[in-house]
């Protein structure tokens, strides 16, 4: 991932910062939307991959910016920056995890000295988080839209008989804002 390549330049540049949050952040992405459907978990993994990577370059500044701007108090640490990007993105579109979400970042952050570092850290990722979340609002995955097949003409769309009866599911998906292409 983008985030996992920043943070692995941090520590080859500066020895202090470590993959591991982002991988760990990574596996809890994965547990946390399993049981969402193809489409919508890679958005979620693409929003939360983004929000951390934009949490850490504000830090360092590595980078071009997605679109994301902002500043960090100098000494920020990058790793708690990315745990709160991703546990605020995470919290944000499941809020029915939001113990396990809780308990996972408290113990992510317990790894990071209490200082200046880490809530700076803290406070840059929950920016980041924001601003990236606030970008993805009405992107085009909600609401939901089904397509129902009339009589079966030519040329049109319909339903596999062995398939389930949900038919033409996320229809919506076409009109989805893209993360990289700016148009087609």
């Amino acid at each position: 991932s983008l985030a996992g390549t920043v943070l692995t330049a941090v520590v080859l540049s500066t020895g202090t910062a470590r993959a591991d949050v982002v991988l760990d952040w990574n596996a809890i992405m994965v547990s946390t939307v399993a049981t969402q459907q193809p489409f919508a978990q890679a958005r979620f993994a693409a929003i939360m991959q983004l929000a951390v990577f934009e949490a850490v370059n504000t830090i360092t500044g590595d980078y071009k910016t997605y679109r994301v701007t902002g500043t960090a108090t100098s000494g920020a640490s990058p790793e708690a920056a990315a745990i709160a990007a991703a546990h605020t993105v995470l919290k944000n579109y499941f809020p029915g995890n939001a113990v396990a979400l809780d308990a996972a970042r408290v113990s992510s952050l317990a790894g990071i000295a209490d200082g200046p570092a880490k809530t700076s850290g803290i406070t840059t990722g929950e920016l980041a988080a924001a601003a990236v979340i606030a970008m993805r609002n009405n992107d085009g995955a909600a609401p939901p839209e089904f397509y129902l097949p009339g009589l079966p003409n030519p040329g049109e769309w319909q339903p596999t008989p062995s398939c389930t009866s949900a038919g033409g599911i996320f229809l919506q998906w076409r009109n989805v804002k893209p993360f990289g292409i700016r148009s087609a």
